[in-house]
């Protein structure tokens, strides 16, 4: 009786979730129609081709954020949004966890011409997903890099999840793989300045910045968006010390506002940037106007 009493409650929360979202309410038949479409995937284990933006991407009936694509499209992730209020054509995007390659995709095509995109993934069955999404998108200017984003070289157990978003290697999964690891510092090259590191990593994102001090101390990231976790204070020390501001990010009016204790996702502004303030308490980031030190 237990178990079905929690199974009752998790099903009423992801009810919840459903129809507070600002998508469903907007529409809420097309977002039912999605829903099920997913479901018949899921239940006949296949793949689903979908469409954000100008992309096509290929999901697996297990990948999260293949789901909520589904579901939502560009609105499946306040990152979507944020990324076209910031990246202009040139720029550098390093994505740290890239999943199947939805933010990495979708941030090419905003740094065309003459921008680069580095997409690290350490799960070989994701990563082929990864790859699979390029393709399909001929997005050939993706520099796809096979390993998982520590703060040293060496091997780690990466825990397999049933749902690619949540594999990790703090948290448990249903199985373990040995996986290659390396720091930023080593695999960026020297010289390249990142306009927008983004970090994904499910827990060991206080292990990635370890990783970084040649780049942050001679070239810091323009913007660090990090979906942060149990380090969070320690992370917010760290970014402070090198002269980042944290912020939230509200998509309604796609600006930035103070940090709260419940945002999942930190966005790091260095101090190298200007921010124009659009309302009060709430600015957007102006690349061409450095802020007074």
């Amino acid at each position: 009786m237990r178990r079905l009493l929690m199974r009752v409650s998790r099903a009423f929360t992801k009810l919840g979730w459903l129809v507070g979202h600002p998508e469903f309410q907007n529409d809420p038949a097309r977002v039912i129609i999605r829903v099920l479409q997913w479901e018949f995937y899921r239940l006949r284990g296949t793949d689903i081709d979908l469409t954000l933006g100008e992309f096509t991407i290929r999901a697996r009936p297990h990948d999260g954020i293949g789901r909520l694509v589904c579901y939502f499209g560009e609105a499946a992730d306040e990152i979507f949004l944020f990324l076209p209020a910031y990246l202009k054509p040139g720029m550098t995007v390093v994505d740290v966890g890239a999943n199947i390659g939805t933010h990495a995709l979708y941030a090419t095509s905003l740094v065309r011409p003459g921008g680069r995109v580095f997409a690290f993934e350490p799960d070989p069955s994701t990563l082929k997903q990864l790859r699979i999404n390029l393709e399909l998108n001929h997005a050939a200017d993706v520099t796809v890099i096979d390993c998982c984003i520590m703060d040293k070289p060496g091997t780690i157990l990466l825990n397999i999840n049933a749902d690619s978003a949540k594999t990790s290697v703090v948290r448990e999964g249903y199985t373990q793989i040995e996986v290659k690891t390396d720091s930023l510092d080593n695999l960026i090259p020297t010289g390249v300045h990142i306009d927008l590191l983004k970090i994904d990593v499910e827990g060991a994102d206080y292990d990635v910045l370890m990783g970084a001090p040649r780049i942050f101390s001679a070239s810091p990231p323009g913007v660090v968006i990090i979906e942060t976790t149990k380090r969070r204070r320690d992370i917010i020390e760290f970014l402070n010390r090198r002269r980042y501001g944290c912020y939230a990010f509200e998509p309604g009016i796609s600006a930035l506002r103070e940090l709260r204790e419940t945002d999942l996702n930190l966005y790091a502004v260095h101090q190298s940037l200007g921010l124009r303030e659009v309302t009060p308490d709430h600015w957007t980031i102006d690349p061409v106007r450095p802020r007074p030190d």
